[in-house]
């Protein structure tokens, strides 16, 4: 066993501290009989050779040493060997085969990394049949990374499914299943959604074909799900969670609740079933999870507000951040897409749910005695300070108390003024979230004092590119109201920055 070690050149190669020399040593204490030697080992190597992600040219090395060891049937918790080894695997993201034909590029090392976690197939095949749970259920998500056998290992692990006694750990496999991708595996969730005894797989088997649907969700399959929680609110949160980077159960999970979550009025049913969950774990699931929706419907908003009122001190104060930020993943999105209907949906969907979350925060507000809470609060009224001119009253009953409900009060006052300026420098906050308040409240006063609105903004092209971009796409968004601006605007068009230039661009048009 290892003898192959000492025929690698370790000093030749490097890791974060240095050469490699070292590395045999910690690879050996991987099969101490001693758990402390064991658990320092690999806290050493795993520093060593993926210290902060970081793959180096000893990492590659490293890794089929590690399958050797599994191959041994005196190791030492061997539960905890997989657990460790699926550390080594390169991060998920980086480079997604199951889910995109365009691959980041790799970086140094991150290849041959992957192909010895690959190799490693046939060392993990026969763990399936241990006698351990865990090693079984960590043997599987260990050939979900044999990313060159995605079919051979789809096959394993619906036979694995079908054999596995324990349901917990039939449910996990399913997930598993599912994080491979593969739309021929829909039929397969789909008969365990409906034949399965135990209600936990079979909920998660409707997960994963929420999952891997392509368009909208079924309606059967959303009535499996629904009565599933209907009839026991606590079963989300026993849905299997796997520790480790992104190739988890939980990618599943996240896929599936943001797609049922988005799911129109069918979707705004499910969440209150999960929000009125007794399960605390559930009810954080379905805060995360369900703003988007929340932010479509307004009975939906309300369920979410609601849990203001939670005991827990810390639930609240996630709730109320939640809250503040309701908008800003839409944000981001409408933003990187530079798209102007987008950004006009998402004002017409806050202007019928935004207040309702507003109303919810500043009643919290004036019976909250939690410092924290309180501070959370207030940050969140700011972000939503649009609609939140009515809440200053109860942020000037904290005020003396509290330098978060000061700045709100300013922020919220600021923005709802009819001051220009005041507004221009909140559309050019550095905070995507606040400034694109700012430019709403801007392109209303543009439209009716457009001689100092424009004249801002005119003056904005001559700043840094991205408040030159900013007052460009706003002046487009003003349409002929700028028409005194198109001069500049054209002499934007040879700008360093393509943003700019793309930006002043789109705005002639809108002007024109």
């Amino acid at each position: 066993m290892l003898e192959r070690l000492a025929e690698v050149d370790w000093q030749s190669l490097s890791h974060a501290y240095g050469d490699a020399s070292d590395v045999p040593d910690m690879i050996r204490a991987l099969a101490s009989p001693q758990a402390t030697i064991r658990n320092q080992a690999w806290e050493n190597l795993f520093n060593s050779v993926r210290h902060q992600g970081t793959i180096y040219d000893a990492t590659p090395e490293v890794v089929p040493f590690l399958i050797e060891l599994l191959k041994c049937d005196s190791l030492p918790d061997k539960a905890e060997f997989l657990k460790q080894l699926f550390r080594y695997s390169p991060d998920f993201e980086n480079w997604m085969p199951y889910y995109s034909s365009h691959p980041k590029r790799a970086p140094p090392f991150e290849i041959p990394t992957r192909q010895s976690m690959d190799d490693g197939f046939d060392v993990y095949l026969p763990l399936l049949n241990d006698p351990d749970s865990v090693v079984r259920r960590r043997a599987a998500r260990l050939l979900t990374l044999c990313f060159s056998r995605r079919d051979q290992v789809a096959s394993v692990l619906r036979n694995q499914i079908a054999a596995e006694p324990v349901a917990h750990d039939r449910a996990a496999m399913a997930l598993l299943l599912a994080v491979l991708n593969r739309i021929e595996d829909k039929a397969f969730f789909a008969e365990l959604s409906v034949h399965e005894p135990t209600a936990l797989v079979r909920l998660t088997a409707a997960m994963a074909c929420v999952h891997l649907e392509q368009s909208a969700v079924p309606e059967h399959v959303l009535l499996i799900i629904e009565q599933l929680a209907a009839n026991d609110s606590q079963l989300f949160a026993q849905l299997p969670q796997e520790e480790g980077n992104f190739a988890t159960q939980e990618f599943v999970i996240d896929s599936a609740l943001d797609k049922l979550l988005e799911n129109g009025t069918a979707g705004a049913g499910l969440l209150k079933l999960l929000l009125e969950s007794t399960s605390t774990e559930v009810r954080k699931l379905a805060l995360k999870r369900g703003l988007t929706i929340a932010r479509q419907i307004p009975a939906a908003m309300e369920a979410v507000s609601r849990l203001l009122d939670e005991s827990d001190a810390n639930f609240r104060g996630n709730v109320a951040f939640h809250l503040g930020d309701l908008a800003i993943v839409a944000i981001f999105k409408a933003k990187i897409r530079k798209d102007r209907e987008a950004y006009a949906i998402l004002e017409r969907e806050l202007n019928n749910t935004a207040p309702i979350a507003v109303d919810a925060l500043a009643s919290r507000l004036t019976i909250e005695e939690d410092v924290h809470v309180r501070g959370k609060i207030c940050r969140a009224l700011k972000y939503l300070a649009l609609w939140a001119l009515g809440s200053t009253t109860a942020l000037g009953a904290v005020a003396s108390r509290e330098s978060d409900a000061r700045a709100a009060i300013e922020f919220i006052e600021g923005l709802n003024s009819s001051n220009a300026v005041t507004v221009y420098r909140i559309a050019m906050h550095s905070e995507d979230k606040l400034a694109w308040m700012g430019e709403r409240k801007l392109i209303t006063l543009g439209i009716s004092n457009a001689t100092s609105v424009v004249s801002l903004l005119i003056g904005g092209l001559t700043e840094t590119p991205s408040i030159a971009e900013s007052c460009a796409n706003i002046l487009g968004a003003l349409g002929q109201n700028s028409r005194s601006a198109k001069t500049a605007l054209e002499g934007m068009l040879n700008h360093s920055s393509e943003g700019v230039r793309t930006a002043a661009r789109d705005a002639i048009k809108a002007i024109e």
